[in-house]
């Protein structure tokens, strides 16, 4: 969700800066999750703890982040510009 929410970066209104945090934490919420079955399918289980971790932790970050965005590129499109009519007393 992350990495395609930066990928329509433009259409969405959101900057480049916020583009690439999504992206940043969808790859590793990917690889964390990559880690986190081979570590459950192979048996291993060591840092099983961990590897759960990084899977979720970054896309719920992601999700955040991809909503404090949302919420402030709405506002700046829907801000109300003060008049330059002075006020008669």
């Amino acid at each position: 969700m992350s990495i395609l929410a930066a990928s329509f970066r433009g259409r969405l209104g959101m900057s480049r800066g916020v583009a690439r945090a999504l992206l940043v934490l969808g790859v590793i919420g990917l690889l964390g999750f990559a880690a986190f079955m081979i570590d459950v399918r192979g048996g291993i289980n060591i840092a099983i703890g961990l590897f759960e971790r990084l899977a979720i932790y970054p896309i719920v970050a992601a999700h955040v982040v991809f909503g404090v965005s949302l919420l402030a590129s709405r506002a700046a499109r829907t801000a109300i510009v003060p008049s330059t009519i002075p006020a008669t007393a």
